[in-house]
């Protein structure tokens, strides 16, 4: 989860349920029907977050709404296997581990979550645009070359 708390760890139940009843990886996401953003980040944050979300989508993983939602959870065979393989450590570490996911086979479960944005974020949109950017590429490389 993201250390700001943005998602609540009240949220885990409905985490856990997913995990025991046979998904591998489960995702929060602020997108689907159902979530609750009670406090909603600035607009442009917000426009900034949809449209990188639809780039991430396209370009590595189709289908899923919200991959940059930090609240997560994994088995702890499947945690492994993906963190082991792990290469980016920025802002692009949750769409590798999803396409990583992706590539093993992995079941990936959305599930909506209560949402507050946290003010003091430390992310600076247009510098963590051009990071991010870059990882995606990467990632997106490195998913071609071992294919």
């Amino acid at each position: 989860m993201d250390a700001d708390g943005s998602t609540p760890i009240e949220e885990l139940p409905k985490f856990l349920e997913k995990l025991e009843s046979g998904a591998d990886v489960v995702i929060g996401s602020r997108h689907l029907k159902g979530s609750d953003r009670e406090v909603e980040q600035p607009f442009f944050r917000r426009m900034f977050g949809r449209l990188a979300n639809l780039l991430i989508q396209f370009v590595l993983l189709p289908g899923i709404t919200d991959s940059q939602c930090g609240f997560k959870g994994f088995k702890r065979d499947v945690a492994l296997t993906l963190f082991r393989e792990q290469e980016i450590y920025g802002w692009g570490f949750d769409f590798e581990i999803l396409a990583l996911a992706r590539r093993y086979g992995f079941s990936i479960v959305e599930v909506p979550v209560r949402w507050l944005h946290a003010e003091g974020s430390r992310m600076r949109p247009f510098r963590s645009a051009f990071y991010t950017l870059q990882e995606l590429i990467k990632v997106r490389l490195r998913l071609l070359m071992r294919a």
